[in-house]
């Protein structure tokens, strides 16, 4: 999920990651 998180949108990234 991290790949299409962090194309998308930064902050998304750092809920997925959690």
């Amino acid at each position: 999920m991290t790949e299409d998180v962090r194309i998308g949108d930064p902050s998304a990234a750092l809920m997925a990651t959690i």
